[in-house]
């Protein structure tokens, strides 16, 4: 068998000198505040249309919601006021106008005769 030639390491290069980085270059972040002293600055103050403007909306609503709970107990009364008519017209040998008259009075705050 021949002799094994030794194997030549490559020899290094020196790698030529990176050029000089500016530090005056500073970048900032994207994300960064744009104005940092927003949290610290008073808040804007509305103006009185706006205030005028808003409890105006308020009112509206609250309107609102009294009428239609003023409906829904409407709704209710008179359902209530059909129940006694039938439970009374029943109780009274269905005597149709003497249920009513008794309805009628008993809804006033009446007492019976």
């Amino acid at each position: 068998m021949p002799p094994k030639k030794k194997q030549q390491q490559p020899q290094l290069q020196p790698q030529p000198p990176l050029p000089p980085t500016p530090q005056l270059e500073m970048k900032l972040r994207g994300g960064r505040a744009t104005h940092p002293g927003a949290p610290d600055m008073p808040k804007l103050k509305r103006s009185t249309a706006q205030v005028a403007a808003e409890k105006a909306e308020k009112e509206r609503e609250k309107e609102a919601k009294a009428a239609t709970r003023q409906i829904a107990i409407q709704k209710v009364a008179t359902l209530e006021n059909e129940m006694m008519l039938e439970d009374t017209s029943h109780d009274l040998d269905d005597d149709s106008t003497v249920a009513i008259e008794e309805v009628n009075r008993i809804q006033m705050g009446h007492k019976r005769k």
